[in-house]
């Protein structure tokens, strides 16, 4: 299972660049718009706060206190809240979930035929090695000057 994680990490990698890329420039809009506004500062008052409440808009924690002070300067900011969370919590997370399993789900099914395949491949072995400890291995151990010798 952790193979197959990590098997899946490459995209996801660049799923979470997409989302980190997604807030920054909501941050940057958010901060350059309402940081100047006083009840806000405190959301969007410079770029790390306002990337910290853009990650807080995508986990739904708090999105409507900060959707509510927002609508204070402007209701037209409930549409951009809401496309951002549409976009980055129903869209995004969700295909990371979807990515994370696609691989699991893969990777175990090449797991699968991969031990099957060496399964076959290794039976000519395994009854070589049975024949042998069967009927040569007496064979030795009776002859006692060889063991000695």
């Amino acid at each position: 299972l952790a193979f197959n994680l990590a098997m899946s990490l490459k995209a996801v990698f660049w799923v979470f660049l997409l989302l980190f890329t997604l807030i920054y420039i909501g941050a940057l809009f958010c901060a350059s718009e309402l940081g100047h506004d006083q009840k806000l500062k405190g959301v969007f008052g410079n770029i790390w706060i306002s990337i910290f409440s853009h990650f807080k808009l995508m986990t739904l924690e708090q999105w409507v206190d900060i959707c509510n002070l927002a609508m204070e300067v402007n209701p037209v900011w409930a549409v951009y809240f809401l496309f951002f969370i549409i976009l980055t919590n129903l869209t995004l997370v969700n295909l990371v979930t979807g990515l994370i399993i696609t691989g699991v789900v893969e990777h175990a099914r090449e797991d699968n035929w991969t031990w099957q395949q060496r399964l076959v491949e290794e039976a000519p072995f395994i009854k070589a090695i049975h024949d042998f400890v069967e009927l040569k291995l007496p064979e030795i151990w009776k002859d006692d000057s060889t063991l000695t010798e």
